[in-house]
């Protein structure tokens, strides 16, 4: 059976199975209960799976952002997650969820590090032939890692060679060949895994196919886990013989709200490429995206500086790009208004709402405190809209401004009809804009 298959069936079933357990960051609740075989003495699975009430526990703590303290974890992290994919641990039955959260803390583990090496090595010049090597490695990894953890989402059967050749000493060695003050960003706008399988199998039935696609750039940090998980869904798809519709991923380090003091551009304009991608990996990038039509997806859209860029950059290099938004900052527009030329930079606008970073944070630090109950009760005083009804409503501030095409409201209609159909996230809190009074 095709893996299309699977997920044909699946959404029939996969909102309403769970739906109720994920929250709007992503993270799960499963009952105590899928716990109860772990043992006592075996502290990485309490330390990484907290308790939120006598009930309940969650797929994310503490650690999942305090990457600086979790790195030193690889090795016991390592070692469980390959115990409960192989079904061999005597510490906790095999159970989905739990396999699930676990693989997940320790992929977010290593796409922090990976990112950490990227920046490194496009900061440090003189470092990128050997820090390129373990870029190219712990892409493969995290595609792997990304590969199960989709699977187990969607119950699909996985081979276990697959899982044995995954370099697991590679990972469980990481912490001791890290640079000393390495710095790591522990905080992804877009980390709500059903959200992003959402929206890749979105795009891979309405985007890719229908403009002739073969190429994604995610631009780093925030669509870092879009791209890891798009890979991941890609080397799904070959495991179950699917070649078709296939897209091969890039990532650019290119940003201007988080990196605002890099130097992209040369002093005669020209593309500083070697801070943008590490020096070993620019040419494959440069050479495969020649006279290719390139889609770049981003977390969101609010200025648009960061697509504009990127179109810019994908243009001046030979390919012809398009960008697509994974959000879209309609209470901005409504209250600031937007212009024609919006509409030309984003090819494939969302109806999501924008998650602001500020709230995001702000239920972050609750995880950071270990005040899981405020968290979940942050959470539901929100009190927030179905999702259908959020994105219509954000249809008719798109209508209100004037400036879409019909092929790109189209494109918003079926937004709204897949995800009545099948998508598993949420709705979001919008950041509300205010007139200053004078």
């Amino acid at each position: 059976m095709k893996l299309d298959s699977y997920f044909n069936d699946f959404k029939k079933t996969g909102s309403d199975l769970w739906r109720p357990y994920c929250d709007i960051l992503g993270t799960l609740q499963f009952s105590r209960l899928h716990l109860s075989m772990v043992d006592g003495s075996h502290d990485t699975v309490s330390k990484y799976l907290p308790v939120l009430d006598h009930h309940w526990c969650l797929s994310r703590g503490k650690h999942y952002y305090d990457i600086k303290s979790a790195v030193g974890d690889l090795p016991e992290l390592a070692q469980l997650c390959y115990e409960l994919l192989m079904q061999r641990t005597k510490y906790i039955l095999f159970l989905p969820f739990v396999t699930a959260a676990i693989v997940e803390n320790l992929l977010n583990i290593l796409m922090a590090v990976t990112y950490m090496y990227w920046q490194y090595s496009t900061d440090h010049k003189q470092q990128n032939d050997h820090y390129t090597k373990l870029l190219v490695q712990l892409n493969e990894t995290t595609e792997k890692l990304a590969s199960i953890h989709i699977s187990l989402l969607y119950s699909l059967p996985y081979p276990k060679e697959e899982i044995d050749s995954i370099d697991w000493d590679m990972i469980a060695y990481l912490p001791a060949s890290i640079p000393e003050g390495v710095e790591y960003r522990s905080f992804r706008e877009v980390d709500n895994k059903f959200k992003i399988l959402d929206e890749i199998q979105f795009l891979k039935q309405h985007v890719t196919e229908n403009n002739n696609i073969h190429i994604v750039v995610f631009p780093l940090y925030g669509a870092q886990a879009l791209g890891v998980y798009w890979a991941g869904y890609e080397r799904l798809r070959r495991l179950y013989n699917n070649y078709s519709n296939q897209q091969s991923v890039f990532f650019l380090r290119i940003g201007f709200y988080d990196q605002s003091s890099t130097n992209f551009y040369g002093l005669n304009g020209e593309w500083n490429l070697n801070k943008i991608i590490p020096e070993g990996l620019i040419s494959p990038f440069t050479e495969y995206i020649k006279d290719k039509n390139v889609l770049i997806v981003d977390d969101n859209f609010g200025t648009g500086n960061t697509f504009k860029a990127c179109r810019k950059l994908i243009s001046d290099l030979g390919g012809k790009p398009y960008c697509r938004s994974l959000e879209t900052s309609w209470t901005l527009f409504e209250y600031a208004g937007c212009s024609k030329q919006v509409s030309m930079i984003l090819d494939f606008p969302s109806l999501r709402s924008y998650f602001h970073h500020s709230k995001q944070k702000e239920l972050v630090e609750f995880i950071l405190r270990g005040e899981f109950t405020e968290y979940s009760k942050n959470i539901d005083e929100l009190k927030l809209p179905e999702l259908l009804d959020q994105l219509a409503l954000n249809m008719s501030k798109a209508k209100k401004l004037n400036i879409w095409r019909e092929d790109q409201f189209a494109l918003m209609q079926q937004e709204i009809q897949d995800a009545g159909n099948y998508w598993i996230e949420r709705s979001y809190p919008e950041k509300v804009y205010f007139e200053v009074m004078q």
